[in-house]
Formats: C-alpha cells, structure tokens, sequence
C-alpha cells in the first residue's frame, strides 16, 4: 500500500559538469511519481530557490554534484547549508570526492544530508537515498495513522465503559 501522496516527489539536480544528467534524466524523468528540475550552477538554483513552495505533504530532494572543494565554492555550499536550514523538508545528496568527504566526516553532520562518494556507485548510492527519503515518508505516516487509530480505540473503549457503568449504575 503506497502512502506517500500523490504529489511527485520533486529532485532538483545542480550538475555543472553534467555528469549525471543524462542517467537521471533516463532513470526519474519518465515516471510520474517524480518531477526532475535541472539546474546548471548553484547560482541558478538559488535565483528559483524563491519559488519552490514546499507543501507539508511533498517531498523536494536536492542533487548537487559540484566541486565544493574550490575555493569560491566554499561560499555557495554555504549558502546552501543556510537554505537547508531554512527549509527543513528538503533533503540534500551531496556528490563529493573522496577528499571532501573525508573533511566533511568531522563536519557536523544533518539528518537530512547524504554525502555520496563519485565513484562507479554514484548512481546506485543516490537512488538508495532517494528511496530512503521515500521509505522514512511512508514511516512516519503510517505511525501517524497509527497514533490516530490508537487514539480513536482508546476514546472508543472509555466511552463504551462509561456506557456500561452508567447503565449498571441506573439499571441497581
């Protein structure tokens, strides 16, 4: 049973390189669970950062595949880390090289952050995060909808026993 809405879930691919580009366009832009949105600087994604609304049931996934260890980069991932604080429902796949990842591992690490790896598995590496976003969705609404049928028991069994009570109580 899929309890994800039926709003697609939104990637937004920054690839300066266009190293990904055509895979992901292959793999997502076809299905109709998914809308793709490519960008091709961080520059571009931050001018349309403006409009993306995020509804509280959708689910916007950012790619970024560029070179972070440049030094002018420096000053655009932290732009985008204050993005990501200002929008919390938005989950990052972060596409690094082995020496960024190893200074990033001592960096504080978020929750919704994937560091990926640029290797042969890049591809696998960030499908497995996009499901995984997918999966920790479905997660919570299902105990969501768990808390409200508990609670709907529970309120259920009160009323019943107080019913009971009151006609043993009237019927002595």
């Amino acid at each position: 049973m899929e309890l994800i809405s039926k709003k697609p879930v939104t990637l937004h691919l920054i690839d300066e390189n266009f190293l990904f580009l055509e895979d992901i366009r292959e793999k997502y832009s076809w299905k109709d669970k998914y809308e793709v949105k490519f960008y091709t600087s961080i520059d571009k994604f931050l001018a349309g950062a403006g409009q993306i609304h995020i509804p509280r049931n959708g689910i916007h996934i950012v790619i970024l595949a560029v070179n972070l260890a440049l030094p002018d980069k420096q000053l655009t991932s932290d732009l985008i880390d204050k993005f990501l604080s200002a929008f919390p429902g938005i989950y990052l796949i972060k596409i690094c090289h082995k020496n960024e990842l190893e200074k990033e591992v001592l960096s504080q690490s978020r929750e919704n952050v994937f560091k990926i790896v640029n290797n042969e598995n890049t591809l696998l590496r960030i499908d497995n995060a996009i499901k995984w976003v997918l999966a920790k969705k479905n997660i919570e609404k299902k105990s969501r909808l768990y808390k409200i049928a508990l609670y709907v028991f529970l309120a259920s069994l009160v009323f019943t026993s107080l019913l009971w009570l009151l006609v043993f109580l009237l019927g002595s």
